[in-house]
């Protein structure tokens, strides 16, 4: 979008005939969102919110309101199972086409200009998963911490606070936050005070009162940047912690990493892991302790799916023996790509083919040789139709 100049806005107004106390209180909100935030654009409104993104006000303003029927599409996809857990779904939240314009607007204008903190290897513009790995490569200890449910463990508030900071006026913040939240199901988790705040029998937008709370839905393309931004005091503190006990801490979304290359023992190891699952706690998050896990001296380290023993991260065993049995299977002449997608079943040689390729382009990030090789031997299959 073009960069927002009072002289074209004041003018403009002019020439509608907008009173000019209006168009001066406008100016200065600007200018004190320029001092704290210089890249963001001013949002005066919903309704400029709504001119700004080409949404219908009223559709907006039924989302801020809760009054208007889930407009997300929600279903749920199976997780990997872990040792001694039954099925683990992850549910996932499509918002509805205009919400689905309206998010993308705000994460390509505003949560793609604000930066996440350093630790933070996953959402932000240039990350890579290769990038993520790279620094605990070589270590001596590895720890591994996985967050229960991260996004849904993210309230409105937090989010409105996130808006706040980048300079966003309170009315304003809360219009974004709740266009950004959903409000889930009353789980058990749910169901204490965090999640059902007393009421505001005096606020002033009647309207815009709710029973709950809603949370980030996970397939919302604000989430994760916004998970990023909600986390970044968490990430600070845990930084202090690893740094305090020789360790490096990054944070790929849910998943935590401590990695050290002094000479330690297990129980700086679960200081480290009290000491986080602590702050965690404060900040409103549970660990999964089933994904909890420590690698000492002379083990094999892998993180985020990738190998961290050697000076720069591998591809995992597991990944580099299935590409290639693929292309064994692919480019035999009794087997061929209908046979071999059938049997792994795939409901089409097409949808397996798109699997594949993936696979490939994200081997690719991390080994460019050995990908090189394989896209060539694909490239010799003759892919029926």
């Amino acid at each position: 979008m073009r960069s927002w100049r009072p002289q074209n806005f004041v003018r403009e107004g002019q020439l509608r005939g907008v009173d000019d106390d209006v168009i001066n209180n406008a100016v200065l909100t600007a200018a004190r969102l320029r001092q704290r935030s210089p890249v963001l654009p001013p949002i005066f409104s919903l309704g400029h919110l709504a001119w700004l993104v080409g949404a219908s006000y009223e559709l907006l303003r039924d989302v801020v309101s809760r009054y208007t029927v889930d407009p997300y599409r929600s279903f749920q996809i199976r997780k990997r199972p872990l040792p001694g857990q039954g099925k683990r779904f992850r549910r996932i939240c499509v918002p509805d086409t205009f919400l689905m314009l309206t998010q993308k607007w705000i994460a390509s204008n505003l949560l793609v200009r604000v930066p996440a903190h350093s630790a933070s290897v996953a959402f932000s513009k240039g990350d890579r998963i290769v990038d993520a790995v790279q620094p605990h490569c070589e270590s001596t200890w590895l720890i591994k911490m996985d967050v229960v449910n991260f996004f849904e463990s993210i309230d409105e508030r937090v989010v409105y606070r996130v808006f706040r900071r980048m300079g966003y006026q309170p009315l304003v913040s809360f219009e974004l936050a709740r266009l950004c939240t959903r409000i889930g199901a009353p789980t058990a988790a749910r169901r204490g005070r965090r999640w059902n705040p007393i009421r505001n029998s005096e606020s002033k937008i009647s309207s815009y009162e709710a029973p709950r709370l809603g949370h980030l839905p996970q397939g919302a393309p604000t989430s994760p940047m916004l998970a990023n931004l909600a986390v970044i005091e968490m990430d600070e503190r845990l930084s202090e912690v690893a740094g305090k006990a020789g360790f490096v801490y990054s944070r790929y979304a849910d998943d935590l990493a401590f990695s050290s290359r002094r000479q330690l023992d297990r129980k700086s190891c679960r200081e480290v892991i009290a000491s986080a699952s602590a702050i965690l706690d404060v900040f409103g998050f549970s660990v999964n302790s089933a994904k909890t896990s420590v690698r000492p001296p002379g083990s094999r380290k892998v993180l985020l799916g990738l190998n961290a023993n050697s000076v720069q991260p591998r591809l995992s065993r597991e990944l580099r023996d299935r590409l290639l049995r693929h292309r064994y299977f692919l480019l035999h002449p009794q087997i061929g790509p209908a046979k071999h997608a059938k049997r792994l079943g795939f409901d089409s040689t097409i949808g397996f083919k798109n699997h594949l390729f993936g696979l490939v382009a994200y081997a690719a990030q991390v080994e460019p040789g050995f990908a090189m090789v394989l896209k060539e031997d694909l490239a010799q299959i003759s892919w029926p139709l």
